[in-house]
């Protein structure tokens, strides 16, 4: 055995080792891998969201001989970084720990030179089923489909939902019953979930503080580093602005002015915002294509923990935040979603499509106690129905619940934590 052999030896075991010592949490995601399917499986998500706990998690499903795993941002990869790393590591494990081998995990493939062309070596003789992730910073989903040829599948693993938060947190509820006698329990924890989000970490330790390391990471390594920005402080400055301001409908022209930064560069920026996992927005509904494209789209964050990271006061932001809860769940539950303004200029906070079909209006409104704002998000409810033909009025609240018909029209009020954990399911 050589210098390099024992090297890459104690590599494969060390991380053979991390992956049975760590106590792991499921995650919904698990359900989307078919073990058996000849297809590379790609792992996407912003950066801390679980990529590597999840592929740990598989793991542990698996005979401990049939699987490679390593993560390629172990110091020792910083020189041994070339493409061939790759098959001396298979070729290693086949010879010095079992010749049963069948899955390969490789966890920040991109801190390998041409990775790619050994994935596809392995991919072509069929011999194994193969998982890649990459940071954010280097491999978006789009990339994942220029340089894997033949079936792949991508996965995103996204910062905990409400139901996984549960989980974190030790509040399991596998019957209806469960969520009656936990309520209190759910409640308390959801409006901590709209505060620190759903980084994993966070869920998990309860420091709030490491958000901000989270937000300049983002900032510095997936994006500064990655398309080379010398305009650091400004795009820092725009990302907080943005995410101080979610649910709001922002224009580019405005931010041009405020940054002085120009119109081509604001609208760069907010895209690679976006490929990194940082923000989402939202078009406004419209049947005209040409109006749509014209309209202001509305800003939300992928998660509530990055809000927190910049803003100054959660209280007077509950309603925001609600929103962009609302809006992380929407995005991944619905094949459309749109916000909307009626003919007298009312705006509706989401509307809801499959394919052809508008299924449900929602409003989202922290408190209803005023005669003033019920008013208000019933009156775009109903303009809402009666220009796009939908007769599924929703108003998310924070703890409300209720019903009435207004106008011969059936509007329901209902905790938005109950809808994130599909005990209202909107269909």
């Amino acid at each position: 055995m050589n210098n390099l052999e024992e090297n890459l030896v104690k590599v494969i075991a060390f991380w053979k080792s991390s992956v049975k010592n760590d106590q792991l949490f499921p995650r919904t995601a698990e359900s989307q891998v078919d073990i058996l399917k000849d297809e590379i499986v790609a792992v996407m998500g912003p950066r801390r969201s679980g990529k590597s706990s999840f592929l740990k998690l598989l793991m542990q499903k698996l005979p401990e001989d049939s699987w490679l795993y390593v993560n390629f941002e172990d110091p020792f990869f910083i020189e041994e970084n070339e493409v061939g790393v790759i098959e001396k590591l298979i070729d290693t494990y086949l010879e010095y720990f079992s010749s049963e081998l069948k899955y390969l995990f490789f966890d920040e493939i991109q801190n390998i030179g041409k990775w790619e062309k050994a994935i596809r070596k392995y991919q072509e003789t069929k011999k194994y089923k193969i998982f890649v992730t990459g940071s954010s910073s280097q491999l978006l989903s789009k990339e994942f489909s220029t340089v894997l040829t033949g079936r792949h599948k991508t996965i995103r693993i996204l910062p905990l939902s409400f139901k996984e938060y549960l989980e974190f947190n030790n509040v399991v509820a596998e019957r209806k019953t469960d969520y009656i006698t936990k309520e209190g329990q759910i409640k308390k924890l959801f409006k901590q979930y709209l505060i620190m989000g759903g980084f994993p970490k966070v869920a998990i330790d309860k420091k709030p503080e490491v958000l901000k390391q989270y937000f300049y990471d983002i900032i510095e390594k997936d994006i500064m580093g990655r398309y080379q920005i010398r305009q650091g402080e400004k795009l820092e400055r725009l990302t907080s602005y943005l995410l101080s301001n979610v649910a709001r409908v922002y224009s580019v022209s405005a931010l041009s002015k405020t940054f002085d930064l120009s119109w081509e560069y604001i609208s760069l920026y907010i895209q690679y915002l976006k490929e990194a996992f940082v923000l989402n927005d939202l078009t406004q509904f419209s049947y005209s294509l040409k109006t749509q494209e014209k309209s202001q789209n509305k800003i939300y964050s992928i998660d509530n923990g990055l809000v927190t990271a910049v803003s100054f006061s959660f209280s007077e932001n509950l309603g925001s935040m609600l929103e962009n809860a609302a809006s992380s769940h929407f995005f991944n539950s619905f094949n459309e979603v749109y916000y909307y303004k009626t003919k007298s200029n009312s705006e509706l906070d989401f509307v809801l499509k499959n394919e052809e079909k508008i299924i449900a209006l929602v409003q989202i409104c922290a408190d209803l106690t005023s005669p003033d704002t019920k008013q208000r998000e019933t009156k775009a409810l109903l303009e809402g129905s009666r220009e796009l033909s939908c007769e599924t009025l929703i108003v998310a609240t924070l703890d409300f619940q209720g019903s009435e018909k207004i106008d011969g029209k059936d509007i329901i009020y209902v905790p938005l934590y109950k809808i994130l954990l599909g005990l209202y399911p909107i269909e």
